[in-house]
């Protein structure tokens, strides 16, 4: 089976790095449960160290972009130092593929 490529040297879905869904959904699931942390955490700081603190967050405790996005209006966190389709792209194909 021939694997799709979506640019930037990376795959297209969980299938093409050896993942099944439901071990991607189990994976996620320790993750949030407070499994594996201190490798989520070494995995987050390489790919972006900038963005590991809401990577974290958002994989971790499941928190969304826009629940930080408010934090940080309303001045109760430090401002993100990208925009949100920058921040989607790196969890979803930088993060999740290493």
């Amino acid at each position: 089976m021939k694997k799709r490529h979506l640019g930037y040297g990376l795959l297209g879905t969980y299938a093409d790095y050896g993942l099944s869904r439901e071990r991607a959904k189990i994976l996620l699931k320790e993750c949030r449960g407070g499994e594996h942390k201190n490798e989520l955490r070494e995995a987050i700081r390489r790919v972006d160290p900038v963005l590991s603190q809401w990577l974290f967050r958002s994989i971790v405790k499941g928190e969304s972009y826009g629940k930080m996005e408010i934090k940080m209006d309303l001045g109760e966190e430090e401002r993100m130092p990208c925009c949100r389709n920058s921040f989607f792209f790196t969890q979803k194909t930088r993060f999740m593929c290493t």
